[in-house]
């Protein structure tokens, strides 16, 4: 059982959840223009898509893809073909060939600083709030006209590749952001904005390479560490009862991979392929969200069995407080020549309006 649960998606409404992610599922295709044209084309010769494969993608999102391409084949009745193209070309995929791309996160946001925003610290409750979010009718009408110009390309559905908790085997319990003051923490390598914002909370943050977390803490070198969720039933079971453990669920960041397609194919498809594409999409999307949610849910539940807490954190005033540290550092990263702070060492460059924008979507009132 959790002890603290205070986000706006609470288990009793699990059934809202599942039909507002159904509405964010249909938004994708109402966009296309499903409602109006029949799904299944019938073109006089196949039509054979390139979809880039990048690297850094989570295996999540790879399986999706599967998915994506068979259904593309059936609703087109074999009218529509998708070859997946393995190739490390990144985002510039879309503009030099390619019709279809699956891009990790970081790649989109160098093209489209915003992108940085939607794996910020504390950024999302959970899940289902990011899976709503992010594919949103309101979000393609709030990012879509920009990441047409800066990368030529349409979002058809955003992918999550499992979330991130806080784990200690000491007795701060760090389910609100007050109690991180001289605590000692450890995070992956490359979480620099993540490090800016603990460290603006007061808490002395080190990196490590993510394999190194887990022995580290294990050898008791380690006490405060980040994990994936999944890995959480594997760091519990080698800690053993020895080890006083509690987590603490803070999805303070997520991975995310993007199936994205060229703008270029409104003029090159019909109205009918393009709502294929979006259906495709859709389908790709709910088995994506299924399979991550069963599984760290599953990783919850082996944590609690062995009689580990595990803790919600106080969302909207961690969300707060890291808004906060990061605006601050970008005012002061203006001003100042040194820049050896961490909360200078990555400074946001998204646009603050969006930011809260997005965030705000598909949230219960």
């Amino acid at each position: 059982m959790r002890l603290l649960r205070k986000n706006p998606f609470p288990r009793e409404v699990d059934n809202v959840k599942l039909r507002n992610l159904s509405c964010c599922l249909l938004a994708l295709l109402l966009a296309a223009g499903c409602a109006r044209i029949p799904l299944t084309v019938q073109p006089q010769e196949t039509v054979t898509l390139r979809l880039a494969v990048g690297n850094g993608l989570s295996d999540d999102a790879v399986r999706s893809v599967d998915t994506f391409v068979s259904q593309v084949e059936s609703l087109s009745g074999g009218g529509m073909a998708v070859e997946c193209i393995q190739t490390d070309v990144g985002a510039q995929s879309l503009q030099n060939g390619f019709d279809l791309a699956l891009l990790p996160n970081e790649t989109v946001a160098r093209f489209d600083p915003d992108f940085q925003s939607f794996t910020s610290p504390f950024y999302f409750y959970d899940l289902t709030h990011l899976t709503a979010a992010l594919n949103s009718g309101e979000f393609l009408f709030l990012t879509g006209d920009h990441l047409r110009r800066s990368l030529g390309a349409v979002s058809m559905a955003a992918l999550c590749g499992g979330s991130r908790a806080f784990v200690s085997d000491e007795s701060e319990e760090l389910d609100m952001y007050e109690k991180w003051q001289d605590v000692s923490v450890a995070i992956a390598d490359g979480g620099e904005l993540l490090a800016a914002v603990l460290e603006g909370l007061g808490a002395e943050v080190s990196f490590a390479p993510e394999q190194s977390l887990m022995e580290g803490f294990l050898q008791r070198d380690l006490h405060t560490i980040e994990c994936g969720v999944s890995e959480l039933p594997q760091l519990a079971a080698l800690a053993g009862e020895e080890m006083r453990i509690c987590v603490f669920y803070s999805f303070h960041t997520a991975k995310i991979d993007w199936l994205m397609r060229s703008a270029s194919l409104d003029e090159k498809l019909t109205d009918g392929q393009l709502a294929i594409l979006s259906e495709a999409a859709a389908a790709a999307l709910g088995v994506n969200h299924a399979a991550v949610a069963a599984r760290e849910d599953a990783a919850f539940k082996a944590v609690e069995a062995l009689g580990i807490p595990v803790y919600d954190i106080e969302y909207d005033e961690y969300f707060s407080c890291a808004d906060q540290i990061l605006r601050n550092g970008q005012q002061i990263a203006g001003e100042a020549e040194d820049t050896a702070e961490a909360a200078l060492r990555a400074v946001p460059s998204w646009n603050w309006e969006t930011h809260l924008s997005v965030r705000a979507l598909a949230l219960l009132n």
